[in-house]
């Protein structure tokens, strides 16, 4: 068994109480700066933790009576802020810990998402880890101007976008950085490649911009309640998806 802190960036997480709580004013951290983070991250560290963990969202909801009203008046997982930015900060105070994060792959494109998690598991010294998930629901759809896809048409656009990323990680070899500061050589040109990637849902020519990184991309990672309702037939298209993809498998 290993523990994971689950986090959001955000000033509640499951409980409505936290930011209201006496105890939290009282330690002096604002949730929007980054040394709360950075102190959750050293005590887990010491605590013998394997990682901290981000969810997130992308919207308000509007469930609730229908309103975004009750959400942003309680701070009901509202606001959120970006939380990848905060993994290089709590890198740079921590020296084992997994530092790992949701971003949706609903609506990038495979390139932009292989170079930031190349970049991260850079600066965290090949600590990153990405937790894969598609549009939650329709609200965040709306927040890039588009409808919500059926389940099976996420899950074909998902399987693709890893595989894209996965391609643009191997873009360079292992030893395609040479450093020879003698002869003036960075990098051997025949170890660095294109991918020339075209399929249904993307197209990119490659190779990446990023040299390859420690884990050769970050550590891939599914949320475990998934797999249960995978396994009890939710559907074909997410099982083969994950069970492609699945690294390391959390709850």
């Amino acid at each position: 068994m290993h523990l994971a802190q689950f986090l959001c960036h955000g000033p509640t997480y499951h409980s409505l109480a936290m930011w209201r709580h006496p105890r939290t004013a009282e330690a002096g951290f604002d949730w929007a700066r980054p040394e709360l983070y950075q102190h959750i991250a050293r005590v887990c560290e010491r605590g013998k933790f394997d990682m901290v963990f981000f969810a997130d969202l992308n919207y308000i909801s509007d469930t609730y009576r229908g309103t975004m009203d009750p959400a942003i008046r309680h701070a009901t997982q509202a606001p959120e802020h970006d939380p990848i930015p905060l993994l290089s900060f709590m890198a740079a105070v921590t020296t084992r810990i997994g530092l790992g994060a949701t971003f949706s792959i609903s609506h990038s494109h495979p390139f932009y998402a292989a170079r930031m998690w190349a970049t991260l598991d850079h600066l965290t010294r090949g600590r990153a880890a990405w937790n894969v998930v598609t549009s939650l629901n329709h609200n965040q759809s709306a927040n890039y101007g588009e409808e919500r896809q059926s389940a099976d048409e996420r899950y074909d656009r998902a399987h693709e976008f890893i595989e894209v990323c996965r391609k643009l990680w191997d873009s360079w070899d292992p030893d395609a950085v040479v450093m020879d500061r003698a002869a003036g050589v960075f990098a051997d040109p025949t170890k660095v490649h294109r991918i020339e990637h075209e399929g249904r849902f993307f197209r990119s020519r490659g190779p990446l911009n990023v040299v390859r990184s420690p884990q050769c991309g970050p550590a891939i990672q599914f949320w475990a309640p998934v797999m249960l309702v995978l396994f009890l037939g939710y559907g074909e298209k997410l099982r083969l998806l994950i069970l492609d993809h699945l690294p390391s498998l959390f709850s």
